[in-house]
């Protein structure tokens, strides 16, 4: 994968990352890359956590979680 991210940029490596990992982690990769950086990507965020389930989100949240750690 890492492999891949090297070789691909802008919307082309968000395409294959899309599609090559599970829905959760993407939601929690695109949830990341919304809060990171400067400024806050709002309606990313909106979009992503008002359309799962609690249980999504709440797994989402275990996911930040570990990652941080």
């Amino acid at each position: 994968m890492i492999d891949l991210e090297s070789e691909l940029g802008g919307d082309t490596e968000e395409i294959v990352l899309a599609l090559m990992l599970p829905p959760a982690e993407y939601d929690a990769f695109v949830l990341h890359e919304a809060v990171e950086g400067l400024g806050l990507a709002e309606a990313t965020l909106i979009g992503i956590l008002a359309t799962r389930s609690g249980q999504v989100c709440t797994h989402l949240s275990v996911m930040g979680h570990l990652e941080r750690t």
